[in-house]
């Protein structure tokens, strides 16, 4: 038991420092695991690219031996899990592994060829390690922290009645509360509620192939864009990443992305256009944030000339008549979790609007 009113206060006053310490390194271990997270992805990105271009001409060649023994040499000498290369058709050529837990992380890039997709390779890596070294941190930390706090009680315990006087000095009679309530700062009104800021938003990935060409034509991307409210995300890679934030921005995302579409289907070939959708609750929350793009990211590079919007996405939709799309089947997805937008109710205006910004 706290014997005298000063070691309570020293007591209580010792503990907001504590527990902040702890939250400190709990975050700290966070934004260590982000970034370790993060240059995994690299450098799985790297192993698939490199991977692509590797077996770039074996697939042209329909040199099964060849992809073979590269994929089975990848697999002895680096951290792939699994590997399967696929055909201009979606059709499986070759593999080697396999997914054996939930940890797998799946990445996917194409194979070309002279400027002519030939295919695409898909890549995995066990990220197991990465988490079981970022709980061991935490354990770790709290521990530390754990004793740390029970050093404190003890000291406040055994020494309190000193280090009170030695910090807080002589007792004072006039210590007690006036029981009068601080005025508050002109200007405000305690009474009155804020309006929380809407933070959910679509998020669009844009995937214009050959990407070379992205440069000539991302002033009329970002001017489609624009007519609807998108926002464009600075982000690394050659892609288009864009928010529509709102209730209201959930449908302008479908405009524009059909906009886009057609864009690129009155300019023709080669241009390729892949577009994925997906919705989030609060961009805030940066992990989220991460999961979703990495999410629209993997949509957008299924297919070509079509726009693809998860099942988080379509269930925010339902309550649009507006829009039509369909269900969409592939060997890279789930059934029931992909859809595929067709068309919108003011689909003509969409058409005109890509020619203008053609024109423009």
């Amino acid at each position: 038991m706290l014997r005298t009113p000063r070691i309570r206060l020293l007591f209580l006053a010792s503990l907001p420092l504590v527990f902040s310490a702890i939250v400190m390194s709990v975050v700290v271990s966070e934004v260590t695991e982000r970034r370790l997270q993060a240059q995994s992805d690299h450098f799985s990105k790297t192993q698939a690219s490199y991977l692509a271009m590797t077996i770039a001409e074996h697939l042209v060649n329909h040199d099964l031996l060849g992809i073979n023994v590269l994929l089975s040499r990848m697999l002895e000498d680096s951290a792939l899990e699994f590997a399967s290369v696929y055909d201009a058709k979606d059709q499986l050529i070759a593999q080697v592994g396999r997914r054996t837990n939930n940890q797998s992380t799946a990445f996917s890039s194409e194979v070309t060829f002279q400027n002519t997709t030939a295919g695409y390779v898909q890549v995995g890596f066990n990220t197991e390690d990465i988490t079981a070294q970022s709980h061991f941190a935490v354990v770790l930390v709290l521990g530390f922290h754990l004793a740390l706090f029970l050093f404190v009680c003890g000291f406040v315990l055994f020494v309190g009645d000193f280090a009170a006087i030695w910090i807080l000095g002589p007792a004072s009679q006039n210590n007690e509360p006036s029981g009068e309530l601080e005025e508050p700062e002109a200007g405000l009104s305690p009474a009155e509620p804020r309006l929380a800021e809407d933070h959910a938003a679509t998020i669009l990935v844009v995937k214009l192939r050959p990407a070379r060409l992205m440069e000539r034509y991302r002033d009329q991307f970002k001017q489609g864009i624009n007519l609807y409210n998108g926002k464009t995300i600075e982000h690394e890679g050659e892609d288009l990443l864009v928010c529509f934030y709102g209730e209201s921005g959930r449908f302008q995302s479908v405009c524009a992305a059909l906009l886009l579409l057609k864009l690129v289907e009155q300019v023709g070939p080669p241009l390729k256009l892949k577009i994925g959708m997906h919705w989030i609750a609060d961009t805030q929350e940066q992990l989220a944030f991460e999961k979703a793009t990495k999410h629209a990211s993997y949509l957008a590079s299924i297919d070509e000339q079509t726009v693809l919007v998860s099942r988080t996405f379509e269930r925010e939709l339902a309550t649009i008549a507006d829009i039509e799309y369909d269900s969409f089947h592939s060997s890279l997805t789930p059934d029931g979790e992909v859809f595929q937008v067709r068309r919108v109710k003011n689909q003509a205006l969409i058409e005109s609007q890509a020619l203008q910004l053609l024109n423009a």
